[in-house]
């Protein structure tokens, strides 16, 4: 079980991390019943709803939300301008994606004691989340971070 934090060890894991602890709680599930006290049973349900509430965040929720571009077309908003809202946050939830993945493999285990890279990436976030090119110059600071961390 993860121990980042007292509320939810989950809680700023990476995506991998994330990955690596639903495939590990899902075989341990799957095994052929073991024997547990009921105090390691709530143990499991409670370190599994703390996965599972973090791994929740993680998914696009975008298709089922109430503020669809074709609800909005249905309530009079022009297609063209619905359908260009709905890009826009997707193109955005895209760049959030592929920011925190590059973030994640350019510090490593490293990303949540590196003040001054996480300052960096802290201020590489808005511009980032803004436009591709915004992107694109996060993604080059993050190059330049790996680079660093792997000739040490």
């Amino acid at each position: 079980m993860a121990t980042r934090s007292k509320s939810n060890p989950y809680r700023g894991a990476s995506r991998q991390t994330l990955f690596k602890a639903a495939q590990e709680r899902a075989g341990e599930l799957m095994r052929p019943s073991q024997t547990r006290t009921p105090e390691e049973r709530a143990a499991l349900a409670l370190d599994t709803a703390h996965l599972l509430l973090v791994l929740a965040s993680h998914v696009d929720t975008k298709e089922f939300a109430s503020e669809s571009p074709q609800k909005s077309v249905r309530e009079g908003t022009p297609l063209a301008e619905a359908f260009a809202a709905y890009h826009e946050a997707l193109a955005r939830s895209t760049r959030y994606a592929v920011f925190v993945e590059a973030a994640d493999t350019a510090l490593g285990e490293e990303r949540q004691r590196s003040v001054t890279d996480s300052g960096t990436v802290r201020s590489l976030y808005p511009a980032a989340m803004e436009s591709d090119q915004g992107l694109m110059d996060a993604l080059a600071q993050f190059q330049e971070m790996h680079q660093r961390r792997r000739k040490r």
